[in-house]
C-alpha cells in the first residue's frame, strides 16, 4: 500500500451512511426509543452508583463515630 494513495482521498476511510431520523438522534442509535432506553439505563446506573458511594461514606462515618465516640 502506498502512502500517496491513502493520502489522496482521506475521506474514503469513513463510510458515511447519511443521517436518518430527527436531528437530535445520535448516529449510533437506530430509533428514538432505543436512544431513550439507553439513556434511561445510563441514568439508573449513575443513580445506583451514587447511592452505593454515599451509602459507603455514611456507613464509614457511623462506624468511626461508634468506635471513637469521644471525638
Amino acid at each position: 500500500m502506498s502512502t500517496q494513495a491513502a493520502s489522496e482521498h482521506p475521506a474514503d476511510g469513513h463510510d458515511d451512511h447519511g443521517h436518518h431520523g430527527p436531528k437530535w438522534l445520535q448516529h449510533h442509535f437506530d430509533t428514538p426509543a432505543q436512544q431513550f432506553e439507553a439513556s434511561k439505563i445510563g441514568m439508573w446506573a449513575f443513580l445506583v452508583q451514587e447511592l452505593l458511594f454515599f451509602s459507603g461514606l455514611f456507613v464509614a462515618y457511623g462506624v468511626y463515630r461508634s468506635w471513637y465516640p469521644e471525638t
